[in-house]
């Protein structure tokens, strides 16, 4: 199971999208970025699955057609399936050489995919198409190599035989919850990210817990929405636990859930600058990495505090995943990336108030002043709250022109020689 969940869905695909994710992180002056690209074949459209520290697989878009390196990214090779116009959405390994993967298309012969490999990716065999009444499959994760669960957005299916057959299972008795992400932790405990639309534009935000694998399940998270098509998007998109007690969720506008309980409780906090986040991997309680601002982000403190860090070269970054605590793979529409120190800290988001940048008046209508008490500013973009950079500046800085923008809330991502600092700014 790829703790990032897929991105062929609309939501993903609008917020990963270049129109829709507003930072690149590409700061001149810095050198040795510890997350470099590797020779990988084409990544676009592809969903990517780490086995271990060496072998990692991917799906390349509706071609069927799977990738494979055992060697860390030198070489890789190629399976293709029977499968053309499919998308394999997910991957799970319970073992470095049984896997499966799901997937399927809303216009190909081939729905509800649900694939295994034996041979750590080498080869692969359909167990099941067109056998539920939908698409596509997009979600799997497997205990062991017999028991797993499969989904799709309406479906949630169970196998106790390594996918010779599957069970059907409903969530908290209803059948119109929409699934956006499952996880099922080492210890057993299953989870399920769920939308419930109560109105067009008011929806019912949860997680659900089982620990009878789906046959009985407690809400044991809720946020209601109102204006959901609009600002409020705080869906809960993906999910990992790194030990049985300790878990994380990231999702819209930035939202960052923990459970220190095994998830029977959930605190709830938000990461700036509130992008919607869609890949969550933590290497221990405390280490995790996201895909904030469309880089690659990091943070050492269980999610108090977060870095981005150096990409060579730049790109917006769709899913993260770890073999180890400092071997990790990025997964982007250009290449696949590969750190072996646990990534390179560059930037500090949260900045404390002794960063020395001030932002002045705020709010402000015509003019507003952006100055570094310990240094040269480099640039300032100014961001909507839907990801857009709306402006620009390289120069004058203490005299910023803002009265062509529209009156509302915004970011500052502000350049520095000593890193990049968000800051928030009302126009009114």
């Amino acid at each position: 199971m790829t703790y990032s969940k897929k991105l062929q869905t609309a939501s993903f695909r609008l917020f990963t999208s270049p129109m829709m994710f507003l930072i690149l992180i590409s700061l001149p002056g810095f050198v040795q970025a510890q997350w470099n690209y590797l020779n990988s074949p084409v990544t676009y459209d592809s969903y990517m699955e780490v086995v271990n520290r060496d072998t990692v697989v991917y799906s390349y878009g509706n071609t069927g057609k799977i990738y494979r390196t055992v060697n860390g990214g030198e070489t890789w090779s190629d399976f293709q399936m029977g499968l053309e116009y499919s998308w394999i959405f997910d991957f799970d390994f319970p073992t470095n050489q049984v896997g499966y993967g799901c997937g399927g298309t809303y216009f190909g012969n081939f729905t509800d995919v649900i694939i295994k490999t034996e041979n750590a990716g080498e080869t692969w065999d359909t167990l099941s198409t067109n056998s539920f009444g939908v698409y596509t499959f997009d979600y799997i994760d497997f205990l062991n190599v017999d028991t797993g669960f499969v989904a799709s957005t309406y479906i949630l299916l169970r196998t106790e035989d390594g996918g010779a057959n599957f069970t059907t299972l409903v969530i908290n008795g209803q059948s119109v919850i929409q699934i956006r992400d499952i996880y099922l932790t080492s210890s057993g405990v299953l989870f399920a990210s769920c939308t419930e639309q109560i109105s067009p534009n008011n929806h019912h935000i949860s997680i659900y817990r089982s620990s009878d694998f789906g046959e009985t399940w407690q809400e044991v998270y809720a946020d209601d929405m109102e204006d959901a098509d609009n600002f409020n998007n705080r869906f809960v998109a993906t999910m990992h636990f790194p030990s049985p007690q300790t878990g994380y969720a990231t999702g819209g506008n930035g939202l960052l859930l923990k459970t220190t309980d095994a998830g029977l409780t959930w605190s709830q906090s938000f990461i700036s600058p509130f992008t919607n986040l869609s890949t969550l991997y933590f290497t221990s309680v405390d280490i995790g990495y996201t895909n904030n601002a469309g880089g690659i982000h990091k943070t050492t403190d269980g999610g108090n505090t977060w870095v981005a860090q150096n990409m060579n070269v730049p790109a917006i970054v769709k899913d993260i995943q770890f073999a180890t605590e400092n071997t990790g793979y990025a997964l982007t529409d250009q290449k696949i990336y590969k750190t072996s120190n646990g990534g390179d800290v560059l930037t500090v988001e949260n900045p404390k108030p002794s960063d020395g940048i001030s932002v002045f008046p705020n709010p402000a209508r015509d003019l507003v002043s952006v100055k570094n008490e310990n240094g040269d500013l480099i640039s300032v973009k100014i961001i909507d709250v839907a990801g857009r950079i709306v402006k620009t500046i390289n120069q004058n800085f203490e005299n910023i022109n803002i009265s062509e923008i529209a009156l509302g809330n915004y970011f500052l991502r502000i350049e520095s020689n000593e890193g990049v600092v968000s800051r928030k700014l009302v126009v009114k």
